[in-house]
């Protein structure tokens, strides 16, 4: 998708609120980062930022450090890890599709703790993964807050922030998280209400404020931003927004 239609083809209601955000962030945590979509083009946009990417599955993992390693990019760590509410070796579910079982690195759907989460895809393998917090990792690793943090760990976002109670109340990091149909939307509004955090939907071309995280139809992928900055960054987004689109009809 994104070979054939660009920045549009991909996740773009998410990557419209992301570019913004990210020129202006010092740290940006990946987490579930996959291939590296989100880290890369944070890497690219903002060299001076500290860019944290997490992706236990070993097939991602190792395209996602390929890319890295091509693109000359210093400035993105790359860890192995899960994070969870817990710090250990935990049991995390992998797609394996027989028609890929001379591959040993096949890519064929992405896992997730949450078995039936991983089932979607097709059958699935556990294996043992380690894991640490969110807090634990802040902690020991970075020497500055996380101003934006993005969650793609299909269906266990609520997991991760069980264990980054001490990110939100200190850092404040704007959230960028997926919101999967009927798994764990309710369990997500409560943190991030308990935080204080105000709730929005991303759309093509606008940021939508919600009272309630949830999918609509269309659109899953939902931002939350601290309460005391709220206006602020939703203005930058509006501002960054119509800036590109005018200079998208002036090429034109």
């Amino acid at each position: 998708m994104l070979f054939w239609r660009g920045w549009r083809g991909f996740e773009y209601p998410l990557m419209r609120v992301f570019v913004p955000l990210v020129r202006r962030t010092d740290v940006f945590v990946d987490v579930g980062a996959n291939i590296g979509y989100y880290s890369l083009v944070a890497a690219a946009l903002n060299p001076n930022a500290q860019v944290f990417s997490f992706e236990p599955l070993a097939a991602a993992f190792q395209y996602l450090r390929r890319s890295i390693e091509l693109n000359a990019f210093r400035s993105i760590r790359l860890e192995s890890l899960a994070l969870a509410d817990k710090q250990g070796e935990q049991t995390f579910f992998v797609p394996r599709k027989e028609k890929y079982d001379a591959i040993a690195d096949h890519l064929s759907a992405t896992g997730s703790f949450d078995p039936i989460q991983a089932q979607t895809s097709g059958p699935v393998v556990p294996i043992k993964v380690l894991a640490t917090t969110l807090d634990a990792y802040a902690a020991r690793a970075l020497d500055k807050p996380i101003g934006l943090l993005k969650l793609d760990t299909e269906s266990t976002e609520h997991i991760v922030l069980a264990g980054a109670s001490e990110v939100l109340s200190t850092h404040r990091p704007v959230v960028l998280c997926e919101v999967l149909p009927g798994r764990n939307s309710e369990a997500l509004e409560a943190v991030f209400k308990r935080h204080e955090y105000v709730l929005f939907r991303a759309e093509p071309e606008i940021l939508r404020r919600v009272k309630q995280l949830g999918h609509s139809g269309q659109h899953n992928d939902h931002v939350m931003i601290p309460a005391e900055v709220a206006e602020e960054t939703e203005r930058l987004i509006a501002e960054s927004t119509i800036a590109r689109l005018a200079a998208e009809v002036q090429a034109s």
